[in-house]
């Protein structure tokens, strides 16, 4: 989705076992997106990726339920990883 608002819709039609969702995007920023998805689609995996490391923002989405939280440049083989992990566990908990 092109920002946080139209992956809340996208969410909201047909919830996905896990998103992928950037820190800094316009119109709803990640943390904003990860609060609206979790009021509608609390089941979702949200893994947040952000352009830098900030500590506090990794807190504040981890404490507001985010699977997982990856600072760039990403290790894509920790990020497989961790969208693996996600998809599994959201597929036990049906």
């Amino acid at each position: 989705a092109a920002d946080g608002s139209a992956a809340f819709q996208k969410i909201f039609e047909d919830p996905p076992d896990a998103v992928l969702i950037d820190i800094e995007m316009p119109a709803l920023n990640g943390l904003e997106a990860l609060a609206a998805i979790r009021g509608v689609a609390p089941e979702v995996q949200v893994i947040m990726i952000s352009g830098t490391e900030n500590l506090e923002v990794s807190k504040r989405a981890l404490a507001h339920g985010a699977f997982d939280y990856l600072a760039q440049p990403v290790d894509f083989q920790y990020l497989l990883q961790s969208v693996e992990t996600a998809v599994m566990m959201r597929r036990l908990e049906r």
